[in-house]
């Protein structure tokens, strides 16, 4: 399948706006999606908080 990306400069109303048109079920894949891509960028800024180089198998 080809993807195709494009950008559109909306407002956060916009965008809302937009997501309210949307069926029951396709509300809830662009939750599960973003609650994903969330916790992603979590688990990313907290590994980037661990990260050493001080630390050994000993």
């Amino acid at each position: 399948m080809l993807q195709h990306t494009y950008q559109l400069p909306l407002t956060f109303e916009q965008i809302l706006t937009l997501v309210k048109q949307l069926s029951d079920s396709e509300k809830l894949l662009l939750s599960k999606e973003l609650e994903k891509e969330t916790l992603n960028n979590k688990l990313t800024q907290l590994l980037e908080v661990f990260q050493t180089d001080e630390l050994s198998l000993e």
